[in-house]
């Protein structure tokens, strides 16, 4: 199986000046765009189309002593085309709940270090009755400040799915019996990372990673360029 996934994510942030919990609250939305091609078995498909659309909302806190945490709720809305014949999708066709917090740490002030944990709970798939299990999963990176507006490090994730996938109410099963593993997914990566500021608060980075240590899903390498220009309203 041959998988390639090209998206682009326009994603606005709004970060309100109203407290809560002694944080404060804002919102975003991201709203990709997705060309996917497969190919499996000699059969091809490719697919472009608008993605399922994420909207949170956020709670930011800054705890001093260069920490700041942040806490959402991700809801992921099945927007996308979604077709059950086909191999290409740009849809998950079901609904993800995805709480998260992040955390970022300045130890020195040239030294960054950041996480990012979440937690998704699917619902199921009604055009196949499939019912992806929970996902554990993290962002992790660490970078050195080289310049004044240039930063090198590394990053990466790690996922591991922690409930059984379903189907028909049930573990997934082969010829008539239980799948053993639950079709549960697993994956770690590491990579290289680059940013960097200019305009004094606009930001770009550039990130990949290789997989390793895949279970039960494609593996392969993940590259993200993005764009940060914050303005006030």
């Amino acid at each position: 199986m041959r998988i390639v996934s090209d998206a682009i994510i326009p994603r606005l942030d709004y970060l309100s000046p109203l407290r809560v919990f002694g944080g404060r609250l804002g919102g975003y939305v991201a709203q990709p765009y997705l060309r996917q091609q497969v190919g499996v078995f000699g059969l091809k498909d490719q697919r472009e189309s608008m993605g399922d659309t994420t909207i949170a909302p956020i709670i930011l806190w800054d705890l001093g002593q260069n920490l700041t945490l942040g806490a959402a709720v991700e809801i992921t809305i099945p927007t996308g085309k979604y077709d059950a014949t086909r191999l290409a999708n740009t849809s998950n066709n079901f609904y993800t709940y995805k709480p998260l917090v992040s955390v970022t740490w300045l130890p020195t002030p040239r030294t960054e270090l950041s996480l990012k944990t979440t937690y998704s709970f699917n619902e199921e798939n009604h055009a196949t009755d499939y019912k992806s299990g929970q996902i554990f999963h993290f962002d992790y990176c660490a970078s050195y400040k080289v310049t004044d507006n240039l930063s090198l490090g590394l990053n990466g994730y790690y996922l591991k799915q922690t409930s059984d996938d379903k189907q028909y109410g049930r573990t997934v099963q082969f010829l008539g019996e239980d799948v053993d593993d639950g079709v549960r997914g697993q994956v770690f990566a590491i990579g290289p990372a680059l940013y960097l500021t200019f305009l004094k608060y606009a930001s770009a980075e550039i990130r990949w990673a290789k997989e390793f240590d895949v279970e039960n899903r494609p593996e392969g390498e993940m590259l993200w360029a993005k764009l940060t220009i914050p303005f006030s309203l």
